[in-house]
């Protein structure tokens, strides 16, 4: 009888696009398959259960996720603040991260709020400005400057080839719906001013695989807005460009698609 020793098992916290965070958390695997944080300790949310063995690589989960629920509803401070935030918020309650504060992810008036620290009873947080149409226009408060953003994905483990600049390396997702995108950031609107995107460079046609695809955009990765849908009589090999009639913002942008293209991109530019 062969028995495999696996060499790691983790537990990843996921955001609430169900992308890894930085906050992982070491686990044991017991002779009955049941598998228990070495901490004793995991915070409420959902989490991706990984299983590596250096001999025969990662194993199948099933279920490969799984959500630890809130015991209770979380109470805040209350506080007094102008548009342009800054004042301290606490919660209290039980299960917050603790590894990584910046996972939890905390929103005030529907906006995203930093923060500063944490503990398993307590969030400590700061109130963000109320950046909408009118207030931005009145006072200012969101600077302009040049952002990256960060990967967002359906399928994490190739998801960076989008950004690598590399034309040869391609995303791609074997899920029946697949995204792959950019967050700019908490609280961070990007003006799209274009988009500069290149589909599987294997692809001799590529029109073929891309009917009913679009690129999206959110302020909140829960309603999407549709940007602009591919045209299949225009889309071709190599390099394929959009511009809006005026620049559009928003803090997620992302093209989706289905299996029949896997959301296969080599590389984009927002």
């Amino acid at each position: 009888m062969t028995t495999t020793v696996y060499n790691t098992v983790i537990f990843e916290y996921l955001d609430s696009q169900g992308n890894p965070t930085s906050s992982v958390y070491a686990a044991t695997l017991a002779a009955d398959n049941t598998i228990t944080p070495i901490s004793g300790y995991l915070p409420n949310g959902q989490f991706r259960i990984r299983v590596h063995s250096n001999t025969y690589g990662y194993a199948v989960v099933s279920p490969s996720t799984f959500t630890k629920a809130w015991p209770s509803t979380p109470t805040a401070t209350s506080v007094t603040s102008s548009f342009v935030g800054g004042q301290t918020l606490t919660i209290s309650g039980a299960g917050f991260i603790t590894s990584h504060p910046e996972n939890n992810e905390v929103s005030v008036c529907g906006i995203r709020a930093a923060v500063r620290s944490a503990t398993n009873s307590q969030l400590v947080l700061t109130v963000p400005p109320l950046v909408t149409t009118q207030t931005q226009q009145l006072y200012n408060l969101a600077k302009s400057s040049i952002i990256k953003g960060s990967v967002i994905s359906d399928t994490p483990a190739n998801a960076l080839f989008v950004v690598d600049g590399v034309t040869k390396t391609v995303y791609s997702s074997a899920n029946p719906t697949c995204y792959v995108g950019l967050n700019f950031g908490s609280n961070v609107f990007a003006d799209i001013s274009s988009i500069k995107y290149m589909p599987n460079p294997a692809w001799a046609t590529a029109s073929k695989y891309l009917s009913g695809a679009v690129f999206e955009g959110s302020n909140d990765s829960t309603t999407w807005t549709n940007i602009f849908s591919i045209d299949t009589s225009q889309v071709h090999s190599g390099w394929n460009y959009w511009m809006p009639s005026s620049a559009i913002q928003y803090q997620f942008v992302r093209f989706s698609h289905t299996s029949v293209s896997g959301c296969q991109l080599s590389d984009f530019v927002f």
